[in-house]
């Protein structure tokens, strides 16, 4: 007998101190049997709480990337960071931006199980793209910097294996 293990289902989220606070203001204001496509007023608030987290939270992080992580990586002796910072910094915003979208609707708690676990699914995926773009990016510029103090210390002779990895990317 062959066993075959199914997935089990991202349970939702325990409602946190935010959805009991709205979910409270909206049955003071008399708004908890309201539904409008589906979800209840409580549901539509927090998914504009949603909305606004994302929102906010990406223009914080693209500041950081921008100003915090670009200063951070100004001080150090080389300029290889700087140029690999600057080739990455797109994609340092958009790991930044899927996370905070992934965290922005798993929050919610009318999604449901199956729905949750699709969601997971991709985020996940689109996350590990986005770190292989910059591991490429990475092995890219170390093979141009090994390439660099090759040539330089060889006066100008080149390791084929350098040209050859450099060509088959």
């Amino acid at each position: 007998v062959q066993s075959v293990a199914t997935r089990t289902p991202i349970p939702p989220p325990t409602p946190s101190l935010v959805q009991r606070e709205v979910a409270e203001v909206t049955q003071a204001l008399g708004l908890d049997n309201v539904t409008f496509l589906g979800l209840s007023a409580a549901d539509w608030i927090n998914l504009g709480l949603s909305v606004l987290i994302f929102v906010l939270g990406y223009w914080a992080a693209a500041w950081f990337v921008r100003h915090g992580l670009r200063r951070l990586v100004r001080r150090t002796q080389t300029n290889f960071d700087d140029r690999f910072f600057a080739s990455i910094e797109q994609e340092l915003k958009w790991l930044l931006g899927i996370l905070l979208m992934q965290f922005s609707i798993l929050r919610l708690s009318f999604i449901s199980g199956g729905l949750r676990t699709l969601l997971d699914d991709i985020f996940f995926i689109l996350a590990l793209i986005v770190v292989m773009r910059i591991s490429v990016k990475l092995i890219d510029f170390g093979l141009d910097w090994y390439e660099t103090s090759l040539v330089s210390s060889t006066r100008g002779v080149s390791d084929p294996a350098i040209i050859m990895l450099k060509n088959a990317g």
